[in-house]
């Protein structure tokens, strides 16, 4: 669902010089701060034999991107992500299979069409829902349960579908 401007626009902030952790996560909450502190920064220990264990890069990106689409950027959805990176309706119809191909003048001629499709996309459903686009064996499963326990610690859902 992701295009590659919109990943383009978050990789612009991960690469400022004075990374957003830098900051002790600036605009988070305090469940998040110590979440990532806990995540990211303690030792982790599995098994009887005590190996030390460690998030892999991928997964710590992945949660720092949804933390903050949701929480500095206040995007609880496709359509508030493509608003707070201030994507234009051109941009927006790249974000759907339906739209992806369309010229400039195509794309000016269905623009509510597209508008409408952010609406229905959003209400659809009340649950959050997050795409995360990582390699086979990357450790999707845990990213996914790291959502799972922030969105819930944190009151943003009770519930989850997967």
């Amino acid at each position: 669902m992701f295009s590659r401007k919109m990943l383009d626009r978050i990789e612009d902030w991960r690469g400022n010089p004075t990374r957003w952790e830098e900051s002790n996560y600036k605009g988070t909450t305090p469940v998040t701060k110590r979440l990532l502190q806990y995540w990211f920064y303690e030792e982790h220990f599995v098994g009887e034999q005590d190996l030390a264990f460690r998030y892999w890069g991928c997964q710590r990106e992945a949660m720092e991107i949804l933390i903050y689409l949701r929480e500095v950027l206040e995007a609880g959805n496709i359509a508030a992500v493509a608003n707070a990176l201030a994507f234009n309706v051109y941009e927006q119809a790249t974000l759907f299979d339906q739209f992806r191909d369309l010229r400039v003048g195509q794309i000016a001629e269905r623009e509510e069409q597209i508008r409408e499709a952010f609406v229905d996309y959003v209400t659809r459903s009340s649950l959050p829902k997050f795409a995360f686009n990582m390699a086979t064996g990357s450790g999707k499963t845990i990213v996914m349960a790291m959502a799972m326990a922030w969105l819930y610690l944190n009151e943003y859902s009770r519930h989850f579908l997967l």
